[in-house]
């Protein structure tokens, strides 16, 4: 036994100071290894360049969120709330499954998106194509049952 302490001794100290050294890193909650860098060298011997107008620059676009005009009963306006079943972007017709309550009118499933309709979601403008199925809509319909808004999962 006595022949072995030594041995015994360094895988003491070893495991210790592995053990530390872990401990720290996770501590300080870095990787002990350096971050990745991806240098690709030119193709072919093409001279690699730093021009800046080559550099990709990442635009952000801001959406405006338009004012929706209150639901006009005196006009004959009605507003319906439902699940989207399809989207049919060609032909501007929304298919939904119409929430119903004691106050609802009830309409044909099938709803036709005005051209000029505001369409939205909690942050702002949006496309009719962007509306997915499974969504939760509101509208405001016109007298004729054609929606001049959607609020998408208001």
């Amino acid at each position: 036994m006595k022949k072995n302490a030594p041995m015994w001794i360094m895988v003491g100290i070893v495991v210790l100071l592995a053990g530390f050294l872990g401990f720290k890193a996770f501590q300080e909650k870095t990787s002990p290894q350096p971050p990745v860098q991806a240098n690709f060298p030119p193709k072919g011997g093409e001279k690699q360049t730093t021009d800046p107008s080559q550099e990709i620059k990442e635009v952000k676009q801001e959406r405006k969120k338009s004012e929706i005009p209150e639901t006009d009963p005196e006009q004959g306006e009605i507003f319906v709330e439902g699940e989207v079943k399809a989207v049919d972007v060609e032909k501007r017709i929304l298919t939904i499954d119409q929430h119903m309550d004691d106050n609802s009118v009830s309409i044909t499933p099938n709803v036709a998106v005005a051209k000029d309709a505001i369409i939205q979601n909690k942050e702002s403008d949006v496309t009719l194509g962007e509306i997915k199925v499974g969504d939760i809509v509101g509208m405001i319909l016109t007298k004729d049952r054609q929606a001049r808004a959607v609020l998408v999962n208001f």
